[in-house]
């Protein structure tokens, strides 16, 4: 099916291409060459942009435009602008030293810092063209703007040399979630941004169920609880902060001391607003984050099919692309590729498998077409393109060479390796260290309760425990490297995390002995974690939390930003507001805590949680986040106002970065949810493939399967492909990239991690072709408009034609 719409796409792509294209191609003939224009369009392609060919001066823009050092250089501007908020002020700096020649300084540093991010609009300018650059639809058109701001905003810094409001630096973060290597960041502050409408569904329920009890609170406990309920603005944020369970149970012991049935109210409220509303919304912000990023898999899988259509159309001849004008090709689109590579990449792409490869590769290959170099690339076949550029390539002569050394080596010594690897491949080898690390558990508790300074003897002994399990770890490691070899054993990130955990705790064992290295103890706990190696589950779980880091590495990054933005609210409204003996007269006897002073021995010193510098700003926000007594810290600061309606502007303030921050945590659990739900789905086709495999192994079909999905593949370059490189060398346009033909013979293991897009590309197998075949009616409909519009503006010339003949031949006649 997928096919016979590949046929119809390429069919239906020939005229559209034709009719929107052809004009920028003919434009650029002469100047690009065909390889360069099928490269800009893969590029296109993987970078998600839209597509066009333009002139060559252009295309040398593109390459800059996105050269790695490029990448660095905008994301390392953009950090920069956003760390001038560490020597603004208000700062760690002393006040003093805030000189007006400082302050122009700083000025002037932001002024180049801006200029930089100028010069990038400037090369996109030149590649996309104003007519696009400047399109509303365009975020470099806002972000232009923004910067024209930041731009007063330093000269009349520079200009007055003095401190003011500068509420701008809130913008900041737009040049980082901008950068190209920010994508993920901005791909979850966009779901977030799709995803809004419902979740702000669930808000205004949830703050529409807090607005209607703390009418009842109100009514009920206004003169039984007057330190909660006094008022309905007192009322409706003591039942908010009830929410996050900061004031539970403090905000109802006085009602329920005057009244025993006071409790069922609230327990009511947290059911209904806590166990239930607050999940409904968990539930919300998964499905739309998992509904979200399908699309965006979908349009990107699209997107790429698309481009890669583009390539072959400029490449293929009728037969399809023979293998010069495929190595040209990936030259221009990676310069840095090596004969050898691009000889891999096309033999995978006519695909060349090996036997244990066709049950278990987690790439989908061809495997029903010759692997000739003679031979010709179909478009199905460079569908896989950019799945095979993204492996690296390695010889196998190291490997070979490891094998004959192995091989010279005495017979009794290779025994001992066929021991160990019996050994370690014995089903209870990992139970039996996982005993051994439960057991060295509970002796490092035994060791914490029983500890005494004064009392050396019991020391000593679990010292000498501790020896004895740390040698046993040794040994264990030892088997380990011998059974399975070195090389084997150091390429699986697992073992490598293993070793460096039982190395580390024995430098720290050793490190006890001297006295000066007190904090060496710190260490000996690191051998713990070498329970997540051992057991399987954990292992499935780590594997999933691997998948998933960068995901929720942008998801920190995105809580970064946020933190951002509020700080510098914090900064310009709250900066030199608390203090030591401050906020007598808040709420919910928040004044209690800020009575400690500096020198004293007492937890009461919450007047730290300010908003002095950047520091205290970001510390202060994360305990708002974490929730526990939040609400001390915002009644501290709301007292600090000269108005009642002053100070609910601060709470609302507060409320706000909370109520963010709930639907950042909802996304980051989401994620988890879903790759710790993907990793169980993703086993179980693991283990049903291992058993299909093991069946067609025993009626002796030859599949020859390992346990899991391998992201790895081997390709042989033989003596005939050497050969059929030689007849290429008289073509003058293939011979500068012809170096050292005959060292490229021999055999190439190329690998690449998964990523979490092949996960989910894997669990919507069955749905691709339905994107496809969607794919294909909408370009038949776009095809059919613009041959209806195209026969429609014939036809009115051909009118406008007859028109004026008429006119002419009347104007003759009379």
């Amino acid at each position: 099916m997928e096919l016979e719409l590949d046929e119809e796409v390429d069919q239906l792509f020939h005229y559209h291409q034709s009719s929107s294209d052809a004009h920028s191609i003919n434009d650029s003939q002469g100047t690009l060459s065909k390889w360069q224009i099928a490269a800009i369009y893969a590029k296109q392609g993987r970078h998600n942009e839209k597509f066009g060919i333009r002139s060559k001066t252009a295309s040398r823009v593109y390459a800059i435009l996105h050269h790695p050092a490029f990448y660095v250089t905008h994301l390392i501007v953009a950090i920069l602008l956003m760390a001038l908020i560490l020597i603004e002020w208000p700062s760690l700096i002393p006040e003093e030293s805030y000189t007006g020649a400082y302050i122009a300084i700083h000025g002037v540093i932001e002024l180049i810092l801006l200029t930089l991010l100028l010069v990038e609009f400037g090369i996109r300018l030149i590649w996309v063209g104003p007519r696009e650059f400047f399109s509303p639809k365009k975020r470099k058109v806002y972000l232009l703007f923004v910067i024209f701001l930041m731009y007063i905003e330093a000269l009349v810094v520079i200009a007055r040399r003095d401190t003011h409001v500068r509420l701008l630096r809130v913008l900041r973060p737009v040049f980082l979630i901008d950068s190209y290597l920010m994508s993920g960041v901005r791909r979850v502050f966009r779901q977030i941004f799709q995803s809004f409408k419902p979740i702000s569904e669930i808000l205004f329920l949830l703050y529409f169920f807090v607005a209607f009890f703390a009418i009842l609170g109100f009514f009920l406990f206004a003169k039984i609880d007057p330190d909660f309920f006094s008022s309905y603005g007192q009322s409706f944020f003591s039942m908010f902060i009830l929410v996050t369970t900061a004031n539970h149970p403090d905000v109802f012991m006085e009602a329920y001391n005057q009244r025993t049935a006071a409790p069922l109210f609230f327990v009511f409220y947290l059911i209904v607003a806590f166990y239930i509303i607050i999940n409904v919304l968990l539930g919300v912000v998964y499905h739309s984050f998992n509904a979200a990023e399908k699309d965006k898999v979908k349009n990107l899988f699209l997107h790429k099919r698309e481009a890669l259509k583009r390539a072959y159309s400029t490449l293929a001849s009728r037969e399809g692309i023979e293998f010069a004008d495929f190595l040209l090709f990936v030259k221009e689109y990676n310069p840095k590729s090596t004969l050898e590579e691009v000889l891999c990449i096309f033999k995978l792409l006519k695909g060349h498998k090996t036997e244990s490869e066709l049950c278990s590769s987690s790439l989908s290959f061809h495997s029903s077409c010759t692997n000739s170099l003679k031979s010709y690339l179909s478009l199905t076949q460079f569908y896989e393109f950019y799945d095979m550029a993204a492996l690296r390539w390695h010889k196998r002569g190291k490997q070979r060479r490891l094998q004959s050394l192995y091989q010279r080596l005495p017979m009794s010594i290779q025994r001992l390796q066929k021991l160990m690897h019996s050994l370690v491949t014995w089903q209870w080898f990992n139970s039996i260290f996982s005993l051994v690390i439960i057991i060295n558990i509970f002796v490092m508790i035994a060791f914490a309760i029983t500890f005494d300074p004064e009392v050396n003897e019991v020391a000593i002994i679990f010292k000498v425990l501790g020896f004895v399990f740390i040698i046993i770890y040794c040994v264990e490691i030892v088997i380990r490297i011998i059974g399975f070899g070195p090389v084997e054993y150091f390429t699986q990130f697992l073992n490598v995390f293993d070793f460096i955990l039982i190395i580390a705790s024995f430098v720290g064992q050793v490190m006890e002995l001297t006295p000066l290295l007190t904090y060496a103890i710190l260490l000996r706990p690191l051998r713990l974690l070498r329970l997540l190696h051992l057991k399987r589950t954990y292992r499935h779980i780590m594997d999933a939390i691997g998948v998933l880091l960068i995901q929720l590495l942008s998801v920190g990054i995105l809580i970064v930003v946020i933190y951002y933005i509020f700080a510098v609210i914090g900064m310009e409204v709250f900066h030199d507001k608390l203090s030591e003996q401050c906020c007598n007269d808040s709420w919910y006897f928040a004044g209690s805590k800020f009575t400690g002073a500096r020198n004293e021995t007492t937890p009461d010193v919450y007047w730290h949680n300010n908003f002095d510098n950047t520091y205290r700003s970001y510390v202060t926000l994360f305990e708002i986040m974490v929730g526990n007594e939040w609400q001390v810290i915002m009644e501290g600061f709301a007292s600090q106002v000269d108005s009642d309606a002053k100070a609910y502007f601060v709470r609302i303030y507060f409320i706000a970065f909370y109520t963010v921050m709930l639907v950042v945590n909802s996304v980051i659990i989401s994620h988890v949810v879903e790759g710790i739900t993907f990793k169980i789905a993703l086993r179980k086709k693991e283990l049903d493939q291992t058993k299909i495999c093991k069946r067609l192994n025993h009626h002796e079909i030859g599949c020859q399967c390992a346990e899991g999905v391998r992201k790895s593949i081997t390709v042989e370059i033989t003596q005939s492909d050497v050969s059929v490189l030689h007849t290429l060398e008289k073509d003058e346009n293939v011979s500068q990239s012809l170096r050292n033909v005959t060292s490229a013979q021999g055999v190439y293991f190329g690998t690449r991690l998964r990523r979490r897009r092949d996960f989910i590309l894997l669990m919507h197998k069955n749905e691709i072709p339905f994107w496809i075949e969607k794919s294909v009616a909408r370009m038949r409909k776009r095809s059919s408009s613009s041959l209806i519009a195209a026969q429609d503006a014939a036809l009115n010339w051909k009118r406008k034609l007859l028109k004026y003949l008429k006119t002419f031949l009347e104007y003759v006649l009379d």
